[in-house]
């Protein structure tokens, strides 16, 4: 019992998975803060690690001004215990996707004795982009706001009684204020007993420019920065324990690769915006929009006479 406890230890580093998968977890907080003064950027991380794998994967990008970027990374321990982790972003589309899974797998020594070995995987991606809005002179008693229009699909899974663990969170930003951002934090594991749980979602965020009543003398310009991000604060992760029971086969997956987005930006007439990138949805495809959500961007952008005048524009 002795050697097959030692064995035990040897095999797993002495408790090394448990490591790494705080390391997944608490990732965001242990990165560098990196403030930038770019206007655009896309950044990303991609991390993986399998028990008894030959090395694990880490790899981060940093802020640079880009416009689109994407990543995969994958490793496979000895007994098909795999982790996967990817991600891209595109500023010229508006959208981003991410996933990360883990799946254990089971070693069986002669005599029957099985040991699962474990995976950890975890993903960020953010893309950002500054808007700059020229509105006309001339007086604005209803103010002028602007909308980006947004949708996010994707969900997370597990199986096993024994471990699985899935955590995603998303946001995006439209500037600050009240309605200028959406996001959400989700996690499910054995703990709280789901399995699965799933999203598809559209969202409208809004930001004011210029506040009802006031008077522009000349055409003015005013920007507004938009960010979307998969995995913070909370990194998005998949993760699998090692354990020595029979039925211990585990499976993870934070699953949003298809996909989320801005799909258009909704303005006043006479109102016109550029992006610092250059490239910000300028190769958009359009996205289904629910009726709901068009009657909560008019009721965003002002009353229903002024809305006979309104355009959109991408």
């Amino acid at each position: 019992m002795n050697g097959r406890k030692n064995e035990f230890w040897r095999l797993f580093g002495c408790g090394q998975h448990y490591l790494i998968l705080l390391f997944c977890l608490l990732l965001p907080a242990i990165l560098p803060c990196q403030v930038s003064a770019t206007p655009f950027y896309v950044d990303g991380v991609v991390h993986v690690h399998a028990v008894q794998a030959p090395d694990s994967i880490y790899r981060s990008t940093g802020i640079l001004p880009q416009t689109t970027l994407s990543d995969f990374a994958t490793v496979q321990g000895p007994v098909n215990n795999v982790a996967i982790s990817q991600y891209y972003a595109d500023l010229s589309t508006g959208r981003l996707g991410a996933q990360a899974s883990a799946t254990n797998g089971p070693f069986t020594y002669p005599n029957g004795y099985v040991i699962w070995y474990g995976a950890c995987a975890s993903t960020l991606i953010e893309m950002y982009d500054t808007l700059h809005f020229t509105v006309p002179a001339g007086t604005y008693d209803q103010g002028v706001n602007v909308v980006a229009q947004g949708w996010v699909d994707g969900g997370l899974s597990r199986m096993g009684d024994y471990g699985g663990t899935a955590i995603a969170s998303f946001g995006a930003d439209f500037g600050s204020g009240i309605g200028s951002n959406y996001s959400f934090n989700k996690r499910i594991d054995r703990n709280n007993g789901e399995t699965g749980w799933s999203i598809s979602d559209n969202y409208a965020l809004s930001s004011t420019l210029v506040s009802p009543g006031s008077t522009l003398s000349s055409d003015q310009t005013f920007s507004r920065s938009i960010r979307l991000y998969f995995g913070l604060p909370t990194i998005l992760t998949a993760s699998t324990e090692d354990n020595v029971l029979p039925t211990g086969s585990s499976f993870a997956n934070a699953d949003f690769f298809n996909t989320a987005g801005i799909s258009s930006i909704v303005t006043p007439s006479g109102v016109t915006w550029t992006s610092a990138s250059g490239v910000f949805l300028s190769q958009a495809t359009p996205v289904p929009v629910p009726s709901s959500l068009l009657l909560l961007c008019e009721g965003i952008l002002g009353t229903a006479g002024l809305l006979k005048k309104f355009q959109y524009s991408v």
